[in-house]
């Protein structure tokens, strides 16, 4: 990838919340290159031809993306790149990386999200078959409050950890 300048993001969650879910329909994508300390899970839906980059990789998505970030220096961004849709679904999740502290990483229960985290430093792109099986339990966290939105929250993530 050209270096351009990176954005460094302040995102909007605060130390009061386990995570923040943004929920939007956009008709571009217009945010720059950034980096930013919290994790994040950014799903994509109605934007095929759009073009991702996480850190040295650059794809041209289909209609449905997932990707994992939990690398604070990891550079990322989605372009319209050849995305004709002015209806694209964008829900992004971000969260504090010690949401689930390493002590109870380390328990075997959740040793696959552990995993998973590890991974995705580098960026985690999940497959079409995971994106549909944890799409509608994304689609109930964005109508989801309090307490049971964090239940659900852990849920997706144990679930793309196993995929």
């Amino acid at each position: 990838m050209k270096k351009t300048e990176i954005f460094r993001e302040i995102t909007p969650l605060t130390s009061e919340n386990c995570f923040i879910l943004i929920d939007r329909t956009k008709s571009e994508f217009n945010y720059p290159v950034h980096v930013h300390p919290e994790f994040e899970l950014n799903y994509v839906q109605g934007a095929p031809g759009a073009q991702r980059i996480i850190g040295d990789s650059i794809e041209v998505i289909d209609e449905l993306d997932l990707v994992l970030v939990t690398n604070p220096d990891l550079e990322h961004a989605w372009f319209n790149h050849e995305c004709r849709s002015k209806c694209i679904r964008e829900i992004t999740i971000q969260f504090h990386p010690d949401l689930l502290d390493s002590k109870l990483l380390n328990r075997t229960q959740f040793k696959p999200i552990e995993k998973i985290f590890e991974i995705a430093q580098k960026g985690l792109a999940f497959p079409r078959s995971t994106i549909e099986a944890v799409r509608p339990r994304l689609e109930n966290l964005c109508n989801t409050k309090g307490f049971y939105s964090f239940l659900e929250f852990r849920e997706v993530l144990y679930r793309l950890s196993i995929s």
